[in-house]
Protein backbone atom coordinates (compact mmCIF):
# COMPACT_ATOMS: atom_id res chain seq x y z
CA UNK A 1 0.00 0.00 0.00
CA UNK A 2 2.80 2.43 0.86
CA UNK A 3 5.48 0.96 -1.37
CA UNK A 4 5.68 3.85 -3.84
CA UNK A 5 5.33 6.45 -1.05
CA UNK A 6 8.25 4.98 0.89
CA UNK A 7 10.31 4.34 -2.25
CA UNK A 8 9.89 7.90 -3.54
CA UNK A 9 10.66 9.53 -0.20
CA UNK A 10 13.62 7.23 0.43
CA UNK A 11 15.10 8.16 -2.95
CA UNK A 12 14.63 11.87 -2.24
CA UNK A 13 16.28 11.45 1.16
CA UNK A 14 19.14 9.38 -0.21
CA UNK A 15 19.93 11.51 -3.27
CA UNK A 16 19.01 15.03 -2.23
CA UNK A 17 21.67 17.70 -1.95
CA UNK A 18 19.14 20.15 -0.54
CA UNK A 19 19.13 19.71 3.26
CA UNK A 20 15.56 21.03 3.65
CA UNK A 21 14.20 18.61 1.07
CA UNK A 22 16.17 15.73 2.63
CA UNK A 23 14.93 16.54 6.15
CA UNK A 24 11.29 16.78 5.03
CA UNK A 25 11.54 13.38 3.30
CA UNK A 26 13.17 11.93 6.42
CA UNK A 27 10.45 13.35 8.71
CA UNK A 28 7.70 12.01 6.48
CA UNK A 29 9.27 8.53 6.48
CA UNK A 30 9.74 8.62 10.27
CA UNK A 31 6.16 9.82 10.78
CA UNK A 32 4.78 6.92 8.76
CA UNK A 33 6.91 4.45 10.69
CA UNK A 34 5.96 6.06 14.03
CA UNK A 35 2.23 5.80 13.32
CA UNK A 36 2.44 2.06 12.83
CA UNK A 37 4.84 1.58 15.73
CA UNK A 38 2.66 3.32 18.31
CA UNK A 39 1.47 1.39 21.31
CA UNK A 40 -2.30 1.12 21.44
CA UNK A 41 -3.67 2.88 24.49
CA UNK A 42 -6.50 0.92 26.02
CA UNK A 43 -8.91 2.05 28.67
CA UNK A 44 -11.80 0.57 30.59
CA UNK A 45 -15.02 2.05 31.92
CA UNK A 46 -16.23 1.10 35.40
CA UNK A 47 -18.79 2.05 38.01
CA UNK A 48 -17.44 2.10 41.55
CA UNK A 49 -18.39 3.50 44.94
CA UNK A 50 -16.75 6.82 45.82
CA UNK A 51 -14.88 5.20 48.71
CA UNK A 52 -13.41 2.35 46.66
CA UNK A 53 -12.66 4.79 43.83
CA UNK A 54 -10.74 7.08 46.21
CA UNK A 55 -8.68 4.20 47.61
CA UNK A 56 -7.96 2.21 44.44
CA UNK A 57 -8.18 4.45 41.38
CA UNK A 58 -7.84 8.14 42.18
CA UNK A 59 -4.20 8.03 43.29
CA UNK A 60 -2.90 5.22 41.13
CA UNK A 61 -4.41 5.35 37.62
CA UNK A 62 -4.72 7.80 34.77
CA UNK A 63 -8.49 8.34 34.82
CA UNK A 64 -11.39 10.59 33.91
CA UNK A 65 -14.65 10.79 35.86
CA UNK A 66 -17.45 10.63 33.32
CA UNK A 67 -20.35 11.08 35.73
CA UNK A 68 -21.21 11.33 39.42
CA UNK A 69 -23.98 8.79 39.96
CA UNK A 70 -26.63 8.52 42.68
CA UNK A 71 -25.97 6.69 45.95
CA UNK A 72 -22.26 7.61 46.11
CA UNK A 73 -21.01 5.98 42.90
CA UNK A 74 -18.90 7.23 39.99
CA UNK A 75 -18.77 6.27 36.32
CA UNK A 76 -15.16 6.66 35.16
CA UNK A 77 -12.70 5.66 32.49
CA UNK A 78 -9.22 4.54 33.46
CA UNK A 79 -6.10 3.41 31.68
CA UNK A 80 -2.56 2.61 32.66
CA UNK A 81 -1.16 2.91 36.16
CA UNK A 82 0.67 6.13 36.91
CA UNK A 83 4.39 5.64 37.33
CA UNK A 84 5.40 5.77 41.02
CA UNK A 85 7.89 8.58 40.39
CA UNK A 86 5.15 10.75 38.89
CA UNK A 87 2.79 9.89 41.76
CA UNK A 88 5.43 11.01 44.27
CA UNK A 89 5.90 14.30 42.41
CA UNK A 90 2.14 14.93 42.37
CA UNK A 91 1.95 14.17 46.08
CA UNK A 92 4.90 16.47 46.80
CA UNK A 93 3.41 19.41 44.87
CA UNK A 94 -0.08 18.92 46.29
CA UNK A 95 1.40 19.18 49.84
CA UNK A 96 3.25 22.39 48.92
CA UNK A 97 0.02 24.08 47.79
CA UNK A 98 -1.56 23.71 51.24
Amino acid sequence: MFKSYVSDLYNIKKNSTNTVQRNIAKLMLNSLYGRFGMKEITSQIKIMSNQVYSNKVDKYFNHTVLSELDNGFKLFRYGARIDDRIRKLIKYFSRRKR
